[in-house]
């Protein structure tokens, strides 16, 4: 009966124990976050209309709440996937990488490239040196969780998906959490 109700409501896909109404749910996140963008990217061209600028930081404000979701929702289930599977650390950091910078290093690419070619736009520091340092310290996406401008303002976000990335399973090995009750671990 019970696995029935789960299977009806998708509540957790039983073969690769996935929860698919959560991952759902932080696409949604992920809309919302879109929306806060979207929305301030187009506010400096709608005028002074003030219905349209109401519309423009509502839709931001509501979008904001998708941040705070998104980063929950992706902490749960970061825990969750470290609890309830086999932990590779090998495997894991290759398959969150392999997530992440890909997309990263070419947006971060495009942006470096954009910046040599418009320098009066540009955020690189004036040296050699502190321009390395800064471009290092972006990949290892540092800019979030130290301060740190980020190249990629919307980047700083990655920090700490990263960060959650690496300390979930480094406490769930440190503290042999797998060989906790459930009811301890809540």
């Amino acid at each position: 009966m019970i696995g029935k109700i789960v299977k009806l409501f998708e509540l957790q896909d039983q073969e690769n124990a996935r929860w698919l109404s959560m991952e759902g749910l932080r696409g949604f996140a992920v809309i919302l976050v879109f929306f806060v963008h979207y929305s301030t990217l187009i506010e400096p061209y709608v005028g002074v209309n003030k219905n349209s600028l109401l519309w423009l930081r509502a839709i931001r404000e509501i979008g904001n709440s998708g941040v705070d979701l998104f980063f929950v929702l992706s902490g749960f289930l970061i825990y969750k996937a470290c609890i309830h599977r086999p932990l590779n650390l090998s495997s894991y950091a290759f398959r969150r990488i392999e997530r992440i910078y890909p997309t990263f290093i070419a947006v971060l690419i495009i942006y470096l490239a954009l910046m040599l070619l418009f320098p009066e736009t540009s955020r690189l520091p004036i040296t050699v040196h502190d321009t390395i340092i800064y471009i290092v310290s972006n990949i290892l996406l540092l800019p979030g969780i130290f301060d740190i401008t980020p190249i990629i303002t919307v980047s700083w976000s990655l920090s700490y998906e990263a960060f959650y990335y690496i300390s979930v399973p480094v406490f769930v090995i440190l503290l042999s959490m797998k060989k906790w009750s459930a009811i301890n671990r809540t």
